[in-house]
């Protein structure tokens, strides 16, 4: 499955970017910090350049200090099933109602 996130820092604006996971949607709220940490990771590779770290643990620290200055804006499914719109009828049974429709 594959999660959109966006991302909002205040210098460098909105940033986005896509993890391929590996639980179902049903999963999303309890592995959030999972998620969270994964997309900082990815949006701060874009703004730490590795040749400039001695070794991999530094880089990787700092990767976690730039990630932390974004904050999660939206975490989004991305579906590959299409989407459908349906139309819905409803009615109320109290004598304020009446009939309705609304789009799903």
């Amino acid at each position: 499955m594959k999660i959109k996130v966006t991302l909002l820092h205040r210098d460098h604006g909105e940033a986005i970017t896509e993890l391929d996971v590996r639980f179902g949607a049903d999963d999303i709220v309890s592995r959030y910090e999972d998620i969270v940490t994964q997309a900082r990771k990815n949006v701060a590779s874009r703004h730490v350049d590795y040749e400039s770290f001695g070794n991999d643990s530094a880089y990787a620290d700092r990767l976690d200090v730039v990630g932390d200055e974004f904050s999660i804006e939206d975490i989004e499914v991305i579906s590959e099933a299409p989407r459908l719109r349906y139309h819905i009828y409803g009615h109320y049974s109290s004598d304020d109602g009446g009939t309705w429709s609304d789009h799903v």
